[in-house]
């Protein structure tokens, strides 16, 4: 009798589990249970967890994520998160589904979840986010003004590792010039950090590099929390003239005077005439103004800088000679900048003629030598 009864027991349960195969085929393939399941697994039957990530956002902890993910087999659903491909953390959604957290930041431009199954399915890759994380500072170095014999340095910079303003140092031309907080306000938060504030922008003031010519100036963001570089937000030339310019255009001697013709200008007065010396070979001659008309001269000086001396004395000893004019500095220059030479020659005198007489008593004129 016992025998009977058992044996009608699992005719029952067999019968049971025919039915739930043939009504969920899915549930009963091995195969489902793998990282990526054949399309029979899904809809009804699959055991999968079902979600999505509905938000990623740089905060000074990590990256804030949400979202939401269940499983049909019931219980609260884990949920990894990753930046880049690599895992930072892992999530739990509440028992209604939905879930939000914070996780570690490492570099990366996307983040991504994948909800963990609860029972038979498969853990699911549910949705990504594009956010480019950064743990080094990030920013720009925007601009140059120039305000007399000084620079001012305009961009932002920001630690993704903190809201507060952070420092920024300052090099040029290679050397360490000055360090400064990035803590100006901003028209609106930097992009990808808008729980951040607006006070992440730089206004920095540094002299200019003594000596004309071209020079660089660099900014960097020096880093705070888990980065490791300094960032350099970009670097930029500019050039400082303060000695005058100017050209020497002509020499030319008419007799025992000299024309020399040029202009010049200084770039810290640029309205205003600068005195012009010339020497002939070595030795000071005159001091003249470059205040005359010269309608070719470059924008930035305007057509009121020429000179044109006609009536300097020339050297007259015989041989060649050397003219040249220097613009003499009226600012911030420090040298008196030599505008150009050209040279000029004397020949030497014809030799004085001398009469020899001939047997006839005539003179006859002769060439001394």
């Amino acid at each position: 009798m016992k025998r009977r009864i058992r044996a009608a027991i699992l005719a029952v349960l067999a019968a049971s589990v025919g039915l739930v195969a043939q009504a969920n085929p899915a549930y009963a393939r091995p195969d489902c249970d793998v990282p990526d399941p054949p399309p029979i697994c899904d809809g009804a039957g699959s055991h999968d967890p079902e979600g999505d990530l509905t938000g990623a956002t740089r905060v000074p902890a990590g990256v804030s994520v949400t979202g939401w993910a269940t499983d049909p087999d019931g219980g609260r659903v884990q949920v990894d998160i990753s930046i880049g491909g690599t895992k930072v953390g892992t999530v739990t959604a509440s028992s209604g589904g939905s879930f939000s957290g914070t996780v570690p930041a490492r570099p990366g431009g996307t983040v991504c979840a994948r909800a963990l199954s609860n029972g038979a399915g498969s853990s699911k890759l549910i949705g990504c986010v594009n956010l480019a994380v950064a743990v080094d500072p990030v920013g720009a170095f925007d601009r140059i003004e120039r305000s007399g014999t000084n620079l001012v340095l305009h961009g932002w910079a920001i630690d993704g590792d903190t809201a507060d303003a952070i420092w920024l140092h300052v090099y040029q031309d290679g050397v360490f010039a000055t360090a400064a907080p990035a803590d100006r306000a901003l028209s609106a938060p930097p992009a990808g950090y808008p729980g951040y504030g607006t006070g992440h922008g730089f206004a920095v003031t540094v002299p200019e590099r003594p000596g004309d010519g071209e020079h660089n100036v660099c900014v960097y963001a020096i880093n705070v929390g888990a980065g490791t570089v300094n960032t350099e937000l970009g670097c930029r030339t500019y050039t400082v003239r303060h000695d005058p310019t100017g050209a020497l255009d002509e020499v030319t001697r008419t007799g025992n005077t000299l024309r020399v013709r040029g202009w010049s200008a200084d770039p810290d007065e640029p309205q205003t005439p600068t005195e012009v010396h010339i020497y002939d070979s070595g030795v000071f001659v005159r001091s003249v103004t470059a205040n005359g008309h010269r309608p070719d001269l470059p924008g930035e000086y305007g057509p009121t800088h020429g000179y044109d001396v006609t009536d300097l004395p020339a050297n007259m000893t015989p041989g060649p000679h050397t003219v040249c004019a220097y613009a003499i500095n009226r600012s911030h220059g420090v040298h008196n900048t030599q505008l150009g030479c050209r040279n000029y020659s004397v020949p030497a005198p014809l030799p004085r003629r001398r009469s020899t007489r001939s047997a006839s008593g005539t003179s006859t004129p002769t060439r001394s030598t």
